[in-house]
């Protein structure tokens, strides 16, 4: 007779299904315990990543605001560190006799500007020789007043390479003030940016007589912000005179209305010598009538209660910066420092030129309007 195993009986039966249930359970917690260890372990890991990278860039903050301040203390110690034939405001003379002498008895003429003004640079195209002219036959003595208000790396670049020649060659300065300024002019009338870098000015530096060896020199000196000193008293010294735009002339302290007769007129300023053109010279911390506009009374009500809205301060290298907003008012012609935010374009690698460079076209100029230049 065939013999047959015996079958479990349905208790049994019930009882594996139960262990079998249990084992792939214990086997379902252990699969999600290890997961959520590992899960753990990559957020504690990322945490500690961006914990660490979140340190080490405050430390390198808090390490560059330490320098930094230590830098302006060490200058506040020494003095300002201006070139040579530069006053502490920072402006340099022109006279018969040279750079950094003046005429006696002669009246004063001085011109506020930006190395990367494109109306600033026409002026002075303009009136180069008619310059010359009078400083030579001792009229005027010519007074330079630079500053940095359209947070252009040009700004720095020229400087750098006028303050060499300062320190260097002070027979061939105004030679590289004005080639510079007839570059920027030049750049914008053909609205080719191929010479607006650190090379093209080094190149219009010796095309104007500089020196091989000092103009060799721009790039070094720009990143060791030698002449940072010069930059920041001519903000500070623009900041002063309450002013929002650049140029600007004052003939003995008294404000020339610049309007387009001197960027066509080769012979304005000789023409105005004797007839007393001017408005009333500004104060620090006192507003000027601008070209075009009412001189603002006395305010009355809730509005005398507030601050005065003043503008930002530049500082050395116009942080905060990044272009400007180029307009004119009915009559004048200017580039104005209006519009914050962006960063900073002071100093930029050899051969590049400033990301905010806007080349623009002369705007139309409507009565009574201020008309914004394209970007």
């Amino acid at each position: 007779m065939p013999s047959y195993e015996s079958r479990p009986t349905k208790a049994e039966r019930r009882e594996a299904a139960r262990a079998r249930a249990r084992a792939l359970r214990a086997e379902q917690e252990r699969r999600a315990q290890r997961q959520k260890v590992t899960r753990r372990a990559l957020i504690a890991g990322g945490a500690l990543v961006l914990v660490g990278g979140t340190t080490a860039g405050t430390l390198l903050v808090i390490d560059r605001k330490k320098k930094e301040k230590e830098r302006r203390e060490l200058r506040e110690s020494q003095g300002l560190s201006l070139p040579k034939h530069v006053a502490q405001d920072g402006s340099w003379s022109v006279g018969a006799e040279g750079i950094g002498t003046v005429n006696e008895g002669a009246r004063e003429l001085k011109i506020i500007f930006d190395y990367a003004c494109h109306f600033c640079a026409n002026l002075d195209v303009a009136h180069a020789e008619e310059f010359s002219t009078l400083v030579a036959e001792k009229k005027i003595t010519l007074v330079f007043q630079p500053a940095k208000i359209l947070g252009q790396a040009w700004t720095d670049w020229c400087m750098t390479a006028v303050g060499l020649a300062l320190d260097n060659e002070p027979d061939k300065v105004l030679a590289v003030h004005n080639a510079l300024l007839e570059s920027l002019a030049r750049i914008y009338q053909t609205k080719d940016t191929t010479d607006y870098t650190l090379d093209g000015v080094v190149a219009v530096a010796k095309s104007a007589g500089l020196s091989a060896s000092l103009a060799d020199r721009i790039e070094t000196e720009v990143n060791r912000e030698t002449y940072r000193d010069w930059l920041e008293a001519g903000n500070k010294t623009f900041r002063s005179y309450n002013l929002d735009s650049t140029p600007k002339a004052f003939l003995d302290g008294k404000e020339l209305k610049l309007d387009n007769s001197f960027f066509t007129n080769p012979q304005a300023f000789t023409e105005v010598l004797g007839a007393g053109r001017a408005v009333p010279a500004p104060r620090p911390g006192r507003p000027v009538p601008r070209p075009g506009r009412p001189a603002r009374g006395p305010r009355t009500g809730p509005a005398a209660r507030a601050p005065p809205r003043r503008l930002p301060a530049t500082g050395g290298a116009d942080r905060g910066w990044s272009r400007a907003d180029r307009s004119v008012s009915a009559g004048a012609v200017r580039c104005v420092r209006l519009l914050p935010g962006g960063q900073e374009t002071g100093r930029q690698p050899r051969g590049r030129r400033p990301e905010t460079w806007p080349p623009v076209r002369p705007v139309v100029v409507t009565s009574g309007s201020s008309v914004a230049g394209p970007r």
